[in-house]
């Protein structure tokens, strides 16, 4: 059961793939994340979905030290190299994203992660984010803008909490903000499937810190912030640590829910050796894919396992695969669904 909604909230800033979901949907009481507001600062799409914007920037304006000098602000970060991995494999499989890239950046959006650390679009995503930059805006940031956002976290009432601590990020929320967020926790947008990480890993971690010192520096002071943070929390309190509910296939059914109705064929396009081929299929059998979905969903009872061996099934009738039969284990259907759009898309008749 969630909390009643409360009124009075902090401003929450959420900073793209850092939990704040999970975060928002805790302190607020509410059954549906909210949109970019006053007390919710996060990304939106402009009205002709040409561009997507973050509404954080006025906070660290000139002058914003004095307009929010009475409001108080809850603000979690992650460890900026794994934000920005995660970041890559959620935006890379929605066609969206990708056509955003292609106009912010004229070029395709990159196949690896070492390419998409390589590029300005995805360059000191989190500072341009505080600032109030556009998703994948290439223009470098002033070096001044790294010591003003944190003199300005100093000078604002902030709590402050950590992605890989979300347990003691909620208990600093709940002490610091006079809130219960109850002992369990949903978890909400877990990733459904991340590659593993190339042999390659050490190259990207040094191009990453060559080319990201302002978010390094903000994470920093961010996590020591949140650390004595947690220091000043009653005893009793640090050892209350949160029961987390939801997995990967809660996301599952956000993920092909209208209105972007997106094929789990989608969820694997990372996998794929030719994307723009892809994607171009996907777009030609948009019909039938949705129709796919709408009839999964007739029976799946909200749960993402049922809805996707259901899927499955009715898939491979209507695109069969070469091969051998796959079997498909009812516990964890997804490894059945990347064996298939993996047989379906790198065969010759795919």
């Amino acid at each position: 059961m969630n909390p009643t909604v409360r009124p009075n909230l902090p401003v929450v800033i959420h900073v793209p793939k850092t939990g704040g979901t999970t975060l928002i949907m805790a302190v607020s009481g509410r059954e549906m994340p909210p949109k970019a507001c006053d007390t919710y600062r996060h990304v939106y799409w402009n009205q002709d979905r040409s561009l997507t914007h973050s509404n954080c920037g006025d906070i660290f304006s000139p002058g914003g030290e004095v307009s929010y000098a009475d409001r108080q602000f809850l603000l979690t970060l992650r460890r900026p190299l794994e934000r920005l991995e995660s970041e890559f494999y959620f935006l890379g499989n929605r066609a969206e994203y990708r056509d955003l890239w292609a106009r912010m950046m004229g070029s395709s959006f990159p196949d690896t992660l070492l390419e998409y650390v390589e590029t300005d679009g995805a360059a000191e995503s989190v500072t341009k984010f505080l600032l109030g930059r556009d998703l994948f805006d290439p223009t470098p940031i002033e070096p001044s803008s790294t010591s003003m956002i944190l003199n300005r976290l100093r000078a604002l009432d902030v709590v402050y909490g950590l992605t890989h601590e979300m347990s003691s990020t909620i208990l600093n929320a709940e002490y610091r903000l006079g809130i219960s967020c109850g002992e369990d926790v949903k978890h909400y947008r877990a990733s459904i499937h991340k590659p593993a990480r190339d042999s390659n890993w050490s190259d990207i971690e040094k191009l990453f810190t060559s080319r990201n010192s302002s978010d390094l520096a903000i994470y920093d002071f961010i996590s020591k912030s949140f650390q004595a943070q947690v220091k000043e929390l009653p005893e009793d309190q640090m050892y209350s640590e949160k029961t987390f509910k939801g997995d990967r296939y809660d996301s599952l059914l956000g993920f092909v829910a209208p209105p972007a109705s997106r094929s789990p064929f989608e969820i694997f396009v990372k996998d794929i050796p030719d994307p723009t081929s892809f994607y171009a299929w996907i777009k030609e059998h948009h019909s039938a894919l949705v129709h796919l979905n709408v009839m999964a969903r007739k029976c799946d009872s909200k749960d993402g396992r049922r809805f996707l061996v259901d899927w499955i099934s009715r898939a491979m009738e209507k695109f069969p695969h070469s091969g051998d039969p796959i079997h498909v284990d009812a516990s964890d259907p997804l490894i059945a669904a990347q064996t298939y759009t993996l047989r379906l898309f790198t065969s010759e008749e795919g």
